[in-house]
């Protein structure tokens, strides 16, 4: 049987980082909202003078260093997972072939075949769709 509609991607390390990022955007969300939630409480300490300037400005250079690291471990991680997955560097380019009942795609190295009734969710962004067949391989 032909397919629908076939497609290739490459796995360059762009893609593997916009797709890591758009995996964990809720994550990075909730981070924001708490560290800005800590900032508004300290401030609100502040106006109450239950705190002091300094400690406030403290507080605030302290949560913005925290997010500053907490980005650069995160870049850190997806940089190293990427360029030690020889598979990805070897074959980059996959393949992948839509039929009526499932999908397929392949590399030189690796073949997968996944009914659409076994995809965990499908995640868009404006750049992207990324097939999920568990929470964290697509």
């Amino acid at each position: 049987m032909e397919p629908l509609y076939t497609t290739q991607t490459a796995n360059t390390y762009e893609e593997f980082k916009r797709w890591n990022y758009a995996l964990n955007k809720t994550r990075f969300i909730l981070l924001v909202i708490l560290l800005l939630l800590f900032i508004g409480i300290m401030t609100a300490y502040y106006l109450l003078h239950l705190i002091s300037a300094a400690t406030l400005f403290l507080s605030v250079f302290l949560t913005a260093l925290i997010f500053v690291v907490f980005i650069a471990l995160v870049s850190k991680t997806i940089k190293d997972t990427y360029y030690s997955n020889r598979s990805l560097l070897r074959f980059p380019v996959v393949s992948v072939n839509f039929y009526e009942d499932r999908l397929e795609s392949d590399n030189k190295q690796q073949f997968s075949k996944y009914d659409y009734e076994d995809i965990f969710k499908i995640l868009e962004t404006k750049t992207n769709f990324y097939i999920m067949v568990s929470a964290n391989t697509g």
